[in-house]
């Protein structure tokens, strides 16, 4: 079976963000796998203990408008996240939004190989990503990404933080991820590997 593989393209971020709120981005449909409640609590411990930290959490995905969804908007009202938190619901200039984040994040309880993740390595976002499915791998198990046990908001809220206040290690990371998943993960290294493989059948 073919791996996923993003349809993004490579770009030059157009919009400049030096003035703004650094801003964090979850690419995920509003469903228990991607398990947002841990994410929103980890924003909620940010704000308490790093009262200092000026940032933003977009959530884009699509919203069913369903129970989790509703639980999900009342935890924000409650902990007093909408200073925070945006939710975008379904976009179609994902491209554009990734151009003006500064971070990506996942935090689901169980996952496969995740396009959102590897849409964040080709935009050069350094990323937060729960230890499930494939994501380890595809950071190296801490090498070109921060990984954190799922359902641990603390830890999450932790990795979150370091980023927001190190840019220079924010830098290393997008970029260290950019490269692994170029050369791994996007469409032009999953057709190489398909091919060869095809020329390996073909020769037996």
């Amino acid at each position: 079976l073919l791996n996923n593989f993003p349809d993004l393209e490579i770009y030059t971020p157009s919009i400049s963000n030096k003035n703004e709120e650094l801003i964090i981005v979850c690419l995920a449909n509003l469903r228990h796998p991607k398990d947002h409640f841990t994410l929103l609590q980890g924003m909620a411990i940010i704000s308490k203990k790093h009262p200092q930290l000026k940032f933003k959490l977009w959530l884009v995905g699509r919203d069913y408008d369903d129970l989790y969804s509703k639980e999900l908007k009342s935890f924000i009202e409650s902990e007093f996240l909408q200073y925070y938190v945006f939710l975008l619901g379904s976009r179609n200039d994902v491209s554009d939004l990734l151009s003006q984040s500064h971070i990506g994040v996942l935090s689901s309880e169980s996952e496969g190989l995740p396009v959102a993740l590897l849409e964040y390595g080709l935009a050069g976002l350094p990323v937060v990503c729960t230890s499930v499915g494939e994501c380890p791998e595809v950071l190296g198990h801490g090498k070109y990404g921060i990984v954190v046990p799922p359902k641990s908001p603390e830890q999450l809220a932790e990795a979150l933080a370091l980023l927001i206040n190190e840019p220079a290690e924010r830098k290393r990371l997008g970029t260290a991820l950019q490269v692994q998943v170029q050369q791994h993960y996007s469409r032009d290294a999953i057709m190489k590997g398909l091919l060869e493989l095809y020329h390996e059948v073909m020769s037996n």
